[in-house]
């Protein structure tokens, strides 16, 4: 499990891979403690390493996720030599974005979100949702059009 966190933190530019996939490794043990009974032992051994495997691609997709969040437009505002013009357009961007995200239906919402803020592959979401993987890309496919409608229309009234 350690090789394997470490050699996708490695491979995803994580400059303190070696520790940061021990912490990985150390809260999926957690989790599988916190749900050893919910884990159907009488499967075969391929299918219960399967299993503990996705649970470190999950700890590693959420840590990764947090990572990337970490560093935030305040931050940036702060140590970074940026007018005050140049900040506020960035927030009106980010809200713009936001605000239609939100006057989104809640299925393309759903596929956005699992895509790009947990990094869940196409096959992971279909799974997840219920859906097949085509009906994962035409969702996304929609969502990103209504997306782009939606910052069209506001631009154009501002």
């Amino acid at each position: 499990m350690i090789r394997f966190a470490r050699a996708r933190l490695r491979k995803m530019g994580d400059a303190n891979y070696l520790a940061d996939s021990e912490d990985i490794v150390q809260n999926a043990f957690v989790k599988i403690i916190k749900y050893i009974d919910a884990i159907d032992l009488g499967r075969s051994e391929k299918q219960v390493k399967i299993y503990l495997m996705s649970i470190v691609v999950n700890e590693i997709n959420t840590f990764l996720s947090k990572k990337a969040s970490v560093v935030g437009l305040d931050e940036i505002a702060e140590t970074e030599d940026i007018d005050d013009t140049f900040y506020e357009q960035l927030q009106d961007c980010r809200q713009s974005i936001l605000d239609a995200m939100r006057s989104l239906d809640s299925k393309y919402l759903a596929v956005l979100w699992y895509r790009y803020y947990k990094n869940y592959s196409v096959e992971q979401i279909a799974r997840l949702i219920g859906i097949t993987e085509k009906a994962v890309y035409t969702r996304l496919l929609r969502a990103k059009k209504m997306l782009i409608e939606q910052l069209g229309k506001e631009n154009l009234s501002k």
